[in-house]
């Protein structure tokens, strides 16, 4: 079971993120509490995951992230923000968070984004993801990149080893999608899905979904398959 604290200012939504979280029986919820004792809280009864809750993220929000990942038994931080709020996702990925979701994402987007940067994964709401990925192509590429721009001969090798489902699951990733979405799409189950992307990570050689979707973005594969099925 994964133990979850709470992390938010304002009482009633914190106790509406108390009961989804005690709503999912493979979830236990640690605490709630306001950001000016989580820090203390978080050294007295440490997590496997903070979920942090901000209408935008501040510089104060940031910090606490950083704060968190310090601490010896550091838990995973999933930040959870209002739509729109988005700018300073870049700098809280930085500073160690796991993942950054939107408050409009569905009750069980929350339960699964919990349980995948539990794992010490990635989890991201589909513009988030989008937003993640640009910001990584723009480190990665020269301004006049584009789809299908950039990508090594070692690479385009990695790529060419991927298998066809795999290059599809990829494609998927790329737009942002979770493990059970991507199940859904294509009705496989999500620990089939699972194993997939940890294959695509392995051949790609990378350790994290969003460099494998940037892979994807500059290579093409997105456009390719979408030609495919056309």
């Amino acid at each position: 079971m994964i133990s979850v604290a709470v992390v938010e200012d304002r009482a009633l939504v914190r106790a509406s993120l108390r009961v989804l979280v005690e709503a999912d029986h493979g979830l236990h919820m640690e605490w709630d509490d306001s950001s000016d004792h989580a820090l203390r809280a978080i050294r007295s009864r440490p997590p496997r995951v903070v979920l942090l809750s901000t209408q935008a993220p501040t510089r104060d929000t940031i910090d606490m992230v950083r704060r968190t990942r310090q601490l010896p038994q550091a838990p995973e931080v999933l930040v959870l923000a209002s739509p729109g709020a988005d700018t300073h996702v870049e700098s809280v990925l930085a500073a160690g968070a796991g993942g950054y979701l939107l408050r409009d994402s569905a009750p069980g987007h929350l339960s699964q984004a919990i349980r995948e940067v539990a794992r010490h994964g990635w989890a991201f709401s589909p513009s988030v993801a989008r937003t993640v990925i640009d910001g990584y192509l723009r480190v990665a590429a020269a301004p006049e990149d584009g789809p299908g721009a950039g990508c090594s001969e070692e690479t385009r090798a990695r790529l060419h080893s991927l298998t066809a489902r795999e290059r599809h699951v990829l494609a998927l990733v790329s737009d942002g999608l979770t493990n059970p979405e991507i199940a859904d799409h294509l009705g496989n189950s999500p620990e089939t899905v699972k194993d997939h992307v940890r294959s695509i990570l392995v051949k790609l050689d990378t350790d994290n979904r969003v460099r494998a979707a940037a892979i994807a973005w500059r290579a093409g594969l997105r456009s390719e398959l979408r030609g495919e099925a056309a």
